[in-house]
């Protein structure tokens, strides 16, 4: 990192005096121009340009050389006459020269300053404009999809065609759901109350072992459905501290489910607890995707993501902010340590205890502990059209092909595009539903693959959380037959199943081939 600065610097040094170079050289080639023309008074104007070209291109230290260069080139031409050569005229010449050069270059440095905050507002401007465009068709993705979910499993309650399995499965998934939505919702409530002031904490006497249990526990469920091992360490000698014990719990299940969505399958995530008299630190270490050196201090700002593990939910890259700012409320810190690409990272919490370690704690409620992941239940495979749905929403997955398969038809499910390609080469569906945001490959790159190896014979619809025109369009030009945005209405279902025997796609219509109209999708979002 030294060795970058120093080198930007040099880099910088070197443009200044190339700079300096350049105007000093036309300057000087200008004055010898029109040295026979100048009277007595004018022999620095050429030199006047130079400074604050100079100043205005690489700022005032490049001016203030320029017109040192310029003053000493200068002495290679002689006076006009006698008087000029005196050493009083001489004097106050240079000293009209630096006066006059100085107020060039302080003007020229004001302004280019002040041009230079101009174009540096505007690109703040434009860069807050483009994320807050991001961050609310991320918004709208992720809670498009909890809704959708929770849209096909309200149908399925009011169908009554459901088994005591699938009913207890369709509820189950729905709590789910209901919960992400619920977290969702209230990390940006927090994010407000932290930027208005109004988010408080309520410490107590709390057991901070006891509290590290509790997150793991509710955390046990996310991780070992993703095969991954919790490893606590090193937690019986910590002791008591002062703390909110509901925003420290919140502090804990982020770190935790950022160690779980960053890591891959059959991996150890590590909590080490430790302390001294006056501080209480608590680490959180995963061997997963590991993250970039330059992105160390960036991940900790709002809406910044990076690519999470197969299968794991994106967010609203709020956890890691919110985090460091109830950590900060403690009067702690949070850090964040990883080689780079591949090696994992380790997220470390340093909080002041305030109390001694001896001090008895305080009792708190545990918090409820996350419901389990329901099985699928197994259903006859009832003749009708062939669908393979692709979300890496499992729940989402699974309620539509109970859906469909309640309908009559013969559902298969992917979680993501190497495994959609898998099915739907295996199984050669009829219509596919496909969401574009995949964790291993893009979407819209899944819909072209589909299209070149189904052919016309098959629907593929775009059922997705992106719901922006420029989205429309894109699944369009990839050979999506609709775009359909969650939550969508299930009669939407039926109306794309009509799709199955249009044979083409947005192309061959454009090609002008005949196709059944697009049917009249909910919303207005085909």
């Amino acid at each position: 990192m030294h060795f970058a600065i120093n080198k930007n610097r040099f880099s910088h040094a070197g443009a200044e005096l190339a700079v300096v170079g350049v105007l000093t050289l036309a300057a000087f080639l200008f004055r010898l121009a029109i040295d026979p023309f100048l009277g007595d008074t004018h022999e620095f104007v050429p030199f006047y340009g130079a400074v604050a070209a100079a100043t205005w291109l690489m700022g005032w230290r490049a001016g203030a050389l320029t017109a040192a260069v310029c003053l000493v080139s200068g002495e290679f031409f002689s006076p006009h006459n006698d008087t000029d050569a005196t050493n009083w005229h001489v004097a106050l010449a240079y000293m009209g020269y630096f006066g006059v050069a100085a107020v060039l270059v302080s003007a020229a440095e004001w302004l280019r300053r002040d041009r230079q905050e101009a174009v540096e507002s505007a690109a703040e401007l434009r860069e807050t404009d483009r994320r807050k465009s991001s961050f609310m068709a991320l918004l709208g993705h992720e809670l498009r999809s909890p809704l959708a979910t929770l849209a096909v499993g309200e149908r399925l309650l009011k169908s009554g065609g459901l088994d005591a399995t699938a009913l207890r499965g369709t509820a189950e998934m729905m709590e789910r759901q209901t919960e992400r939505m619920t977290r969702l919702v209230g990390d940006l409530l927090d994010v407000a109350r932290l930027q208005t002031g109004k988010l408080s904490l309520h410490p107590a006497l709390v057991d901070v072992s006891l509290l590290v249990q509790e997150a793991a526990a509710e955390m046990r469920v996310v991780t070992e459905a993703r095969q991954q091992r919790l490893v606590l360490l090193q937690l019986a000698d910590a002791g008591s501290m002062h703390a909110d014990p509901v925003r420290l719990h919140q502090v804990l299940v982020n770190l935790l489910q950022n160690a779980s969505k960053f890591s891959p399958e059959h991996s150890d995530i590590e909590v080490t607890l430790s302390g001294n008299e006056g501080w209480v630190t608590i680490s959180v270490k995963d061997s997963g995707i590991g993250i970039a050196p330059s992105q160390l201090q960036r991940i900790f700002k709002p809406f910044v993501q990076l690519p999470a593990s197969q299968g794991a939910e994106r967010g609203l890259g709020l956890g890691l902010p919110l985090t460091r700012e109830l950590v900060e409320m403690h009067g702690g810190s949070v850090r964040a340590f990883s080689a780079g690409a591949g090696s994992g990272s380790e997220f470390v919490v340093s909080l002041p205890r305030g109390v001694a370690p001896s001090a008895a704690p305080q009792s708190h409620p545990a918090p409820a502990a996350a419901p389990g992941l329901a099985e699928r239940p197994e259903q006859a495979q009832p003749a009708g059209r062939r669908v393979l749905v692709v979300d890496d929403n499992a729940d989402a997955a699974a309620t539509l092909a109970l859906l469909l398969q309640l309908k009559g038809h013969e559902a298969f499910t992917a979680g993501d595009g190497g495994a959609a390609l898998e099915v739907a080469e295996r199984q050669r569906p009829d219509l596919v539903f496909l969401d574009i945001g995949l964790p291993d490959m893009n979407g819209l790159e899944v819909a072209r693959k589909l299209r070149a190896l189904l052919g016309d014979r098959a629907a593929v619809v775009a059922l997705t959380g992106w719901g922006r025109e420029e989205d429309r369009s894109r699944s369009r030009a990839a050979g999506c037959d609709a775009h359909l945005t969650k939550p969508v209405d299930p009669d939407a279902i039926d109306a794309a199943l009509s799709l199955v025997h249009g044979g083409g796609s947005w192309q061959a219509e454009a090609a002008g081939l005949q196709r059944p109209p697009l049917p009249a999708f909910a919303a207005g979002e085909a």
